[in-house]
């Protein structure tokens, strides 16, 4: 049921981070805000139309699913790094979030609220 084109791409993406930086290199750990800030740049990319990404050479749609891995086993496993900002009635005096502002024009207007909101 899983395409093999897409197994193969996501293998390619993680031979490619572990001769970059080494075998099983993020099971050390990374903090939340930067999976999912790695995974809002390679989606935004596929948005605006570009499907490699230039410094690997492979599908950002690979990456993308690289991160989404990633942060599913941190989640599970590495607790500590949750750094992600916790919304709540006494710290939101918007009463809005990123989510909350879709749908969005475009990705420049996306990229430009989400840079904007402080990230």
């Amino acid at each position: 049921m899983i395409v093999a084109e897409f197994l193969e791409g996501v293998g390619d993406v993680l031979a490619f981070g572990a001769r970059k930086y080494d075998v099983h290199n993020w099971r050390g750990g990374i903090k939340y805000s930067r999976l999912l800030g790695a995974a809002l740049r390679h989606l935004l990319a596929i948005s605006r139309g570009e499907d490699t990404d230039k410094e690997s050479g492979k599908g950002h749609v690979f990456h993308l699913a690289c991160c989404v891995m990633f942060l599913s086993w941190h989640l599970k496993h590495r607790k500590d790094l949750d750094d992600r900002y916790k919304y709540s009635a006494n710290n939101n005096p918007c009463g809005v979030g990123l989510v909350d502002l879709a749908p969005v024009s475009s990705s420049v207007e996306t990229e430009r609220v989400y840079s904007q909101s402080g990230h």
